[in-house]
């Protein structure tokens, strides 16, 4: 979603941009597909930061779904918003409509 690598190789890429980018935080972008719009930085880098802890090949070790990745992805949201300034400024409720947040479904499958 982010790089657009292929799995074989995007830990291996993604995890040597995070670490580089700890020295040159701009550097990350180097690893961001075009096709996939346009990411602030430090969003991308969070959102990377978290996809790495979520693939860890130890069950104990990934992060909680609802205890953790939910709520960071819904932080990222909220911070990718503010730099886009054609975003609605409203916020999303899961209880109020019962559908998920947009940027939860697959980009492939939306028409």
């Amino acid at each position: 979603m982010l790089t657009g690598m292929d799995a074989a190789r995007v830990v291996s890429v993604v995890e040597v941009a995070l670490d580089r980018s700890q020295r040159d935080p701009a550097s990350f972008a180097s690893v961001i597909d075009s096709r996939s719009g346009s990411w602030p930085i430090t969003e991308a880098a969070s959102f990377a930061h978290l996809a790495m802890r979520c693939v860890e090949l130890s069950r104990a070790t990934r992060p909680d779904l609802r205890g953790e990745v939910l709520p960071a992805l819904m932080q990222l949201a909220e911070r990718a918003q503010l730099y886009d300034t054609r975003a609605l400024k409203k916020s999303v409720s899961l209880s109020s409509s019962n559908q998920p947040p947009t940027w939860f479904i697959c980009p492939i499958t939306q028409v």
